[in-house]
């Protein structure tokens, strides 16, 4: 009886030893298992989704990544056509012609015939030179060209080219505007007459007093009542026609 009983505890106990022997590689791998879910960070999904329906957030950035690609890739063409387009506008400017300059306005006073002192000394006195005397484009009496003329003489920027009896004039105003006038030309005699029959003509103010008539052919009153006097005086005088205007007067006044 004793026997048995000693033969039966020791059967116990190697069982316990043996259930004993296998909780221990469980409870390693439970608390290895404990240890994973501690580092491993919380995931939480986002808002109205389940946690099962949740799309892991590796697959979230890795479904992100072409598309950030596909617009870094986008700009990077944008700015490449802009370059080339800017490139290609340089090229064409550069290539384009440069504008011609505006064209200059050009005007002709034509003669009347056999020179007549007394009649052209007329016309300068009434002012109406070019008017039914044949004169085209730019006409005599325009103010802002006849203050071009006058600009261009005491400036000395004036130029006179002299062919066959007639002037050319080329000349500039304040603003940069270009003119072309042709008109006929007078000799120094013929200009010495002129001035002569304008300053004897008879001149009465409206109290009956004689007056003066230097004015009438003075640089202002000449580049806009009779510009071919002016232009032949620039040819006689280069640059000096103010002084040669004045003892012009001088020497021919009453």
């Amino acid at each position: 009886l004793l026997a048995d009983l000693n033969k039966e505890r020791r059967e116990r106990q190697q069982s316990v030893d043996g259930q004993a022997g296998d909780a221990e590689p469980a409870a390693e791998e439970g608390g290895r298992s404990r240890k994973r879910k501690q580092a491993a960070p919380k995931r939480r999904a986002p808002s109205g989704v389940g946690a099962e329906d949740a799309p892991a957030p590796d697959l979230l950035a890795a479904a992100r990544e072409p598309d950030q690609e596909e617009e870094a890739g986008a700009v990077e063409v944008s700015e490449a056509e802009k370059k080339a387009k800017r490139k290609e506008a340089g090229a064409s400017s550069k290539r384009s012609k440069p504008s011609a300059p505006p064209k200059a306005s050009e005007g002709t006073f034509e003669s009347s015939g056999d020179f007549d002192a007394d009649e052209v000394a007329q016309a300068l006195v009434r002012g109406d030179y070019g008017q039914g005397r044949g004169s085209r484009g730019e006409i005599a009496f325009d103010t802002f060209t006849a203050a071009a003329r006058v600009f261009s003489v005491e400036q000395g920027k004036a130029k006179v080219e002299v062919s066959e009896g007639q002037v050319t004039a080329r000349f500039k105003g304040n603003s940069g505007k270009s003119y072309v006038e042709h008109c006929p030309l007078f000799t120094g005699a013929q200009v010495e007459e002129i001035f002569k029959a304008v300053l004897t003509r008879n001149a009465s103010s409206r109290s009956g007093r004689r007056t003066s008539n230097a004015h009438l052919v003075s640089v202002s009153s000449l580049s806009e009542r009779f510009p071919p006097i002016l232009w032949s005086l620039e040819e006689l005088h280069p640059k000096g026609v103010a002084s040669a205007v004045d003892q012009l007067i001088s020497r021919n006044k009453p």
